[in-house]
C-alpha cells in the first residue's frame, strides 16, 4: 500500500501486513478451516510428509538420519529425497524459528508475504494495482492453495517475485546491489530446481551491453547449473527415472547425432507417460467438483471411512489410534 503521508518503512510494514490478511482470508473464506487448525499429518499429499519430515531432521540434525526415496531407492550420497538437501536447507533457516508440525506451511506464508513485499514495494505498486494483484491470485488458486500445504512451490513463487522485483530495480534504477541480488537469487533457485536455471536469463538480457557483467553471468549460470547437475546426479534420490542421463550427450560427442535425438526423444516420451498414468488414475479416483479423498481413519470399534476436500482437516482428526491415507 502506497500513501505520500507514510514513510518508506511504514509503506514495507502496511504491504506485508496486507499480504498477509489476503492469504489468511482467503484461505478461510474459501476453505473454511482457520490456519491454527491445518493438520498436515493427515495431508493429502505423500509429498508433504516426506517434506515436512526432511524440514524437521533438516532443523534438528542437519540431514536426515534415515534414508528418504520413492519405491524404496535412496540417493547415492547422503539421505534425501527427490529433490536432494538445497531446498531444506533455504527452508532450515526460518525453520530453526518456525518450528512444529506445521512449520513448512509456516515457511511458506513467511516467503509469499516477503516475496509479495519485496515485489510490490520494488515495482511501486500502489493500493489498486496490489488489489488487482491478489485478485488474479486468487482467479489462479493454486499459489496460494499450496502456501497453506507443506509442499515446496510457494519457494518458488517467492522467487520469481524477487526475481522480478530485482530486475525492475536494476533496469529502472541502474542499481547495481539489485542486479548483484538478481544475480544471487537466480543462482538459489537454479540450486534449489534445475530448470529455473532459465532465470540467467534475466540478469544477461540487464546487462547485454557490458561485457564483464555478460561474463559474471554466463560464469554464475555455469557454476550454479554445474553444481545442481551434481546434486541431481548424486544427492538426489530418483523420482520416476533415473535424474541425471549424461548416454545423449556421450553420443553427440561420438558424433551421433540422430542417435542422441532419439534417446532423448524417447525418454521424454516415457516421462510423459508416466505423468499421463498418474492423471488418468488421479481422474478414475475422483468422484466428480473438487478433489475428494478417502481416509480411512482406525478406531477401537472398526473402520471409519471420511471422505475430506482438501484442507478439511481438523485437530480432532488426531484422536484417531492410526491415519492411513488412499491415494
Amino acid at each position: 500500500m502506497r500513501s505520500k503521508a507514510l514513510p518508506g518503512w511504514a509503506h514495507t510494514l502496511c504491504t506485508a501486513a496486507a499480504a498477509l490478511v489476503f492469504l489468511l482470508a482467503y484461505e478461510l473464506v474459501v476453505y473454511r478451516v482457520p490456519v491454527t487448525e491445518i493438520f498436515l499429518p493427515v495431508s493429502s499429499w505423500s509429498d508433504e510428509v516426506i517434506y515436512s519430515k526432511q524440514l524437521a531432521a533438516a532443523v534438528q540434525y542437519g540431514a536426515p538420519q534415515g534414508y528418504f526415496g520413492f519405491n524404496e531407492s535412496h540417493a547415492a550420497v547422503g539421505t534425501y529425497a527427490a529433490w536432494g538437501p538445497a531446498v531444506f536447507l533455504v527452508y532450515a533457516l526460518p525453520g530453526l524459528l518456525l518450528r512444529g508440525q506445521n512449520a513448512f506451511l509456516w515457511c511458506n506464508l513467511l516467503f509469499v508475504v516477503l516475496g509479495w513485499t519485496f515485489f510490490a514495494r520494488a515495482a511501486r505498486l500502489g493500493w489498486k494495482r496490489q488489489l488487482a494483484f491478489a485478485a488474479a491470485l486468487a482467479a489462479m488458486n493454486a499459489p496460494i492453495r499450496y502456501v497453506f500445504s507443506a509442499m515446496q512451490e510457494p519457494l518458488h513463487y517467492a522467487l520469481m517475485l524477487a526475481v522480478l522485483g530485482c530486475g525492475i530495480l536494476a533496469r529502472r534504477d541502474k542499481s547495481r546491489a539489485a542486479w548483484a541480488g538478481l544475480c544471487v537469487l537466480c543462482a538459489v533457485a537454479t540450486l534449489v530446481r534445475p530448470y529455473e536455471a532459465v532465470l540467467w536469463l534475466f540478469p544477461l538480457a540487464l546487462c547485454r551491453q557490458d561485457r564483464r557483467r555478460i561474463a559474471v553471468c554466463v560464469a554464475g549460470g555455469a557454476v550454479s547449473l554445474g553444481g545442481t547437475l551434481v546434486l541431481m546426479s548424486k544427492f538426489y534420490a530418483p523420482y520416476f527415472f533415473t535424474n541425471v542421463d549424461l548416454s545423449p550427450l556421450q553420443e553427440l560427442a561420438r558424433g551421433q547425432v540422430v542417435s542422441a535425438v532419439r534417446n532423448v526423444a524417447h525418454k521424454l516420451l516415457d516421462a510423459l507417460r508416466t505423468v499421463a498414468e498418474m492423471l488418468a488414475d488421479q481422474l478414475a479416483n475422483r468422484s466428480g467438483g473438487l478433489p475428494r479423498f478417502l481416509i480411512p481413519l482406525q478406531r477401537e470399534h472398526g473402520l471409519r471411512i471420511g471422505i475430506f476436500h482438501p484442507f478439511q482437516f481438523r485437530k480432532n482428526i488426531a484422536d484417531s489410534d492410526a491415519i492411513l491415507i488412499l491415494f
